[in-house]
């Protein structure tokens, strides 16, 4: 199995279908449906997260590369 690339960010927004009141069983993009559109109730942004962790690793880096000061 191979690693599949992770999100870094998304939003997850809500539509309510509801049921078609002319025809029995039709397809979610009947013109008679009613669509509520709620907007987005949860978002998430991990760019920051993965910016600041590779700041961290850098300045531990740097930290341990530099020669120590002579006396």
């Amino acid at each position: 199995m191979s690693d599949a690339p992770q999100p870094t960010s998304g939003t997850l927004s809500i539509r309510v279908i509801r049921a078609c009141r002319v025809h029995a069983e039709c397809a979610l993009e009947c013109p008679e449906r009613k669509v509520l559109d709620r907007g987005v109730v949860a978002s998430f942004d991990r760019r920051f997260d993965i910016k600041q962790k590779i700041k961290e690793a850098y300045w531990t880096w740097r930290h341990s590369s530099q020669s120590p000061e002579k006396p």
